[in-house]
């Protein structure tokens, strides 16, 4: 991919955007928040994306999870994300976790994670 208007900004450039595909992130959390997060993660070139969500993508969701369109009813959240987020940037490397996020079973390594769970 050609990041070039990022690279053009003086706060990036392209050291800057060397560090951004060299940077992995952990979103907690497929759904509304996490679908926007990972898209634009995905279009700036971050090089890990790691996705965390035990559920299923469902109808009365898709108006607001925009990762997700109706044919992705009933299949694991970050399956259909990774899925999505393969045809935005085929560069990034998309890992899934199809677990409940809590302190017992995640173990997080990542340059950054961020929370997008509901509660």
């Amino acid at each position: 991919m050609d990041y070039v208007r990022q690279e053009s900004f003086h706060g990036i450039g392209k050291e800057g955007q060397k560090r951004l595909k060299n940077a992995s992130v952990a979103i907690l959390g497929v759904g509304a928040l996490g679908c926007v997060c990972s898209e634009l993660l995905a279009r700036a070139g971050i090089g890990k994306i790691i996705l965390y969500d035990f559920d299923k993508v469902q109808e009365h969701n898709l108006h607001r999870q925009a990762l997700y369109s109706e044919k992705d009813v009933g299949k694991d959240k970050v399956k259909a994300a990774k899925e999505r987020l393969e045809i935005i940037n085929p560069e990034v490397e998309i890992i899934i976790k199809s677990n409940k996020v809590d302190e017992d079973n995640v173990k997080i390594d990542a340059t950054l994670a961020l929370d997008c769970l509901d509660d």
